[in-house]
């Protein structure tokens, strides 16, 4: 059909992520980090759907937070544990509208 857009589970994010390799992180991720201005302990939570190759979730992770991430796409694994090695950060690859729960993003007490 003329004009529909594709779902999800019809498009092919692997050459999108390998593309995403080197990119800046967004500017809305950096104003969002400074925003937070996360506290030492307790580490506040970040959640991200659709993490990609996780350039924001390092950000996040470089600036004090725990990060959970979410990718429906294979290929985020890959680069997705490799941050996870020297970053606070828990992936998981699964289809979106699978996930029944996500983490508490609140702010700890001050």
């Amino acid at each position: 059909m003329t004009g529909m857009q594709h779902q999800g589970t019809d498009r092919d994010f692997a050459a999108y992520n390998a593309a995403q390799q080197g990119r800046p992180v967004r500017p809305l991720a950096q104003r969002a980090v400074q925003a937070a201005q996360p506290v030492a302990s307790p580490a506040p939570v970040a959640v991200e759907l659709g993490c990609g190759v996780g350039i924001e979730a390092a950000h996040r992770a470089a600036a004090g937070f725990r990060v959970w991430t979410w990718d429906a796409d294979p290929s985020a694994e890959t680069p997705m544990q490799a941050l996870a090695e020297n970053h606070p950060i828990h992936h998981r690859t699964v289809r979106l509208e699978e996930l029944t729960a996500l983490p508490s993003t609140g702010t700890p007490s001050r």
